[in-house]
């Protein structure tokens, strides 16, 4: 839980950073409402990749940490099972 929380105000603080630095890029160096226009289109797309790909990576990270979870989860249940299978077998 505490590396999820880690990544959220990672991600959080890149788009902050991105946001910014988009904003003072236009303030300090102005041009032609076209250019700047396609420039923020072009600033907003990469961002959004880049987040895009950033949550993908973290999916498949916790989808990642989901299967060793269950993996654990079972081979848990499995030895219980053993034992209780064991105990009984001794009590007939």
């Amino acid at each position: 839980m505490k590396n999820t929380n880690v990544t959220g105000k990672v991600i959080g603080a890149l788009l902050v950073g991105a946001l910014v630095g988009t904003a003072v890029g236009i303030l300090f160096a102005p041009e032609k409402g076209g250019k700047t226009r396609n420039k923020l289109l072009t600033g907003t797309k990469d961002l959004a990749e880049n987040l895009q790909q950033k949550l993908s990576d973290e999916l498949d990270g916790l989808k990642g940490k989901a299967k060793k979870m269950k993996a654990m989860a079972e081979e848990k249940v499995d030895d219980m099972l053993s034992l209780l299978s064991e105990k009984a077998d001794h009590r007939s």
